[in-house]
């Protein structure tokens, strides 16, 4: 099904200033979100504190419940450092000048708007968009309003966004059970083998070269590089040893080798 397509400013507000009947009192309490409190790894707002309204009201960007926030400012824009404000604990918030702020209209949802702004060319077109000085560049908020985006109706825009956001879910637990693994394996070395720098176990220690013979098995640690390459392993020859040969101290698996010519221009 082919779907209108529109630009950001047709359906969205880009970085809408606070309107009076919005402003709170002067004591009231707001969320406030620095740059630091936005994840550029889960997409989303981590931390929030909070500040009276006085303390905010003047220096900083506002935005609302459901606002999507964009870094503006390299290099956090192309990390992608980006999310949807709909875990605030108050309606209002206000957060760093370094954002952009979205805020949709009621032809597009926020998720919906949140997936098409995070998608890599969009970030790609942005960073050749980008303006200002070296280490002080941002992307201009016309780029953003003129991006053209399709339009499906508000149900498929629904389903679209639940299925990106099941996908995240699942990315997420994923990189939680490779964060577990990696600690399972640290406790592991730590029990067998005790602190390597403390040694409590009163290992006998030595150089790692010392160990080998030089004739037949110098070593060269490495890392080298783009020196070295795939395309220069072989199916036999001079053993590479990698990262899981000593987390798992097993120096038989793995089947990376390369020519003796290659070893002697490394070594």
């Amino acid at each position: 099904m082919k779907w209108p397509v529109e630009t950001i400013d047709a359906v969205a507000q880009v970085n809408p200033t606070l309107a009076a009947a919005d402003r709170p009192d002067l004591d009231e309490m707001v969320c406030f979100v620095p740059m630091a409190a936005v994840s550029e790894e889960t997409l989303s707002i981590k931390a929030q504190a909070e500040r009276p309204f006085s303390e905010v009201a003047r220096g900083y960007t506002p935005f609302k419940r459901g606002d999507v926030l964009v870094a503006k400012i390299t290099p956090s824009f192309e990390n992608g450092k980006m999310a949807l404000a709909d875990n605030l604990a108050h309606e209002l918030g206000f957060g760093t000048t370094e954002f952009h702020v979205f805020r949709p209209s009621e032809r597009i949802t926020g998720p919906y708007l949140f997936n098409l702004l995070r998608a890599p060319y969009v970030r790609k077109a942005g960073a050749m968009k980008m303006q200002g000085a070296a280490g002080q560049r941002r992307v201009p908020a016309y780029f953003f309003g003129a991006l053209q985006v399709p339009l499906p109706p508000l149900d498929e825009q629904k389903r679209i966004a639940g299925i990106l956001d099941a996908a995240d879910a699942l990315r997420a637990k994923r990189r939680e059970a490779l964060a577990e693994l990696d600690a399972l394996l640290q406790s592991i070395f730590l029990d067998m083998f005790g602190d390597p720098v403390t040694n409590p176990k009163g290992w006998e220690s030595a150089h790692l070269p010392d160990l080998v013979s030089k004739r037949k098995h110098a070593l060269k640690r490495g890392p080298f590089g783009g020196a070295l390459k795939k395309k220069i392993f072989v199916p036999e020859g001079f053993k590479v040893y990698e990262q899981k040969n000593v987390i798992y101290d097993d120096f038989d698996i793995g089947s990376y080798f390369i020519k003796k010519s290659d070893y002697e221009r490394l070594v």
